[in-house]
């Protein structure tokens, strides 16, 4: 073959190097390879691209000498804490021409760049904020979403007390309502599950149909039950995430908790994932448990539980992460849960031992529930 001519055909290259996508020091290699590469490594180097520090003024100036970049991005996470970083941010904005995934926090309101935000209107189809210091409740809330019409997820993650009154309530579901296409709430330390309840008894929202839900507040885990049941017939997928439970909340997740009911009265629940902490084993084992949950592992087709021990150094906390993993792994081989079409149980740790018994119990649980995986993984996949 004449050696101007590649050995293998383009689309397969592109395929070799899709396997790069999470090694970027591969990529750059790849990318000063050959130049008919560069592209297809380009796609993945700048993907996703976090700005923060001083990264925000490093990418302004990438973007000063090769412009030609910013279309390659479609996830951008962006911290402004300076005085200038809003003018940077109005500079780099007009390049994303292809930005899907929006996650913006700001230390407070003045740095908020409004009117630059407004010109990723038409491509944002994912927005993520952290609300605080900038966006200090509802009403910054709305004039936010109102900015993004045609976002499918909304994500808020919020630490603060927001003060609310029944006007902003009214102003945030008209302001979520215009997003026609709004299917996934993600609220993460949220201490809005009292107002959103209220906003989806207001309207129908007919493509939301998945709910996140995180909270390390007491409140909220009361308040969360009347979350679900305010769209009973409509939600199919909801993740709870357990990782900042505390004890003082547990009994809403008890075998008997308001949470598990609330759970089974949607009746249009296809997938559940929970995602948990060592700390947070015993209420996810009471949900695996309970007797009631079986008339909703019935109607159920897909189940994601994810356990992450990343942190946990002490043998003797060690030792009882076996012991619960292998009380998680018994409760599985229930007979309750043989309707699954599928399910994975991931197990994030680097803990030897832990490995050791996943590995071991793997193979055990699928014989026991064929559509059932166990796999672990070193850290979290993005």
């Amino acid at each position: 073959m004449s050696p101007n001519h590649p050995i293998l055909a383009p689309e397969l290259m592109d395929m070799i190097i899709d396997f790069l996508h999470d090694d970027p020091v591969a990529l750059k290699n790849c990318s000063l390879t050959c130049t008919s590469w560069v592209p297809t490594c380009r796609l993945h180097l700048f993907d996703t691209i976090q700005l923060q520090e001083k990264r925000l003024k490093s990418f302004h100036t990438i973007l000063q000498f090769s412009p030609h970049i910013g279309p390659y991005v479609k996830f951008l996470h962006v911290e402004l804490s300076e005085p200038e970083d809003p003018e940077l941010f109005t500079f780099i904005v007009p390049h994303l021409t292809s930005l899907e995934d929006l996650d913006i926090y700001a230390v407070e309101n003045s740095l908020v760049p409004w009117d630059s935000l407004a010109t990723l209107a038409m491509t944002v189809v994912r927005l993520h904020v952290e609300a605080r210091e900038a966006f200090e409740g509802p009403w910054d809330l709305v004039r936010l979403i109102r900015l993004f019409p045609k976002i499918k997820r909304f994500s808020v993650y919020d630490r603060g007390e927001p003060e609310i009154t029944i006007e902003s309530v009214y102003a945030l579901a008209g302001a979520l309502n215009g997003c026609r296409d709004l299917n996934i709430l993600d609220l993460q330390f949220c201490h809005l599950a009292v107002v959103f309840t209220g906003i989806l008894r207001i309207h129908n929202f007919d493509a939301l149909d998945t709910l996140l839900f995180q909270s390390c507040c007491t409140d909220e885990w009361d308040a969360f039950p009347n979350l679900l049941t305010a769209k009973a017939k409509t939600w199919k997928n909801v993740t709870l995430i357990l990782g900042d439970l505390h004890q003082a909340d547990e009994h809403c997740i008890g075998e008997t908790g308001p949470v598990i009911h609330a759970l089974c009265a949607c009746t249009s629940l296809r997938r559940l994932r929970f995602i948990a902490a060592h700390h947070t084993l015993e209420p996810l084992k009471a949900l695996l448990s309970s007797s009631t949950l079986s008339k909703l592992a019935r109607q159920l087709t897909e189940l994601h539980v994810e356990l992450e021990f990343i942190n946990e150094m002490d043998m003797g906390r060690v030792d009882s992460i076996i012991n619960d993993l292998r009380d998680i792994v018994a409760m599985l081989k229930h007979d309750r849960w043989k309707a699954l079409s599928s399910g994975k149980i991931t197990v994030i740790t680097k803990l030897t031992p832990v490995k050791d018994l996943v590995l071991s119990n793997a193979g055990e649980l699928q014989k026991a529930q064929s559509k059932l995986k166990m796999r672990h993984i070193s850290h979290r996949e993005p």
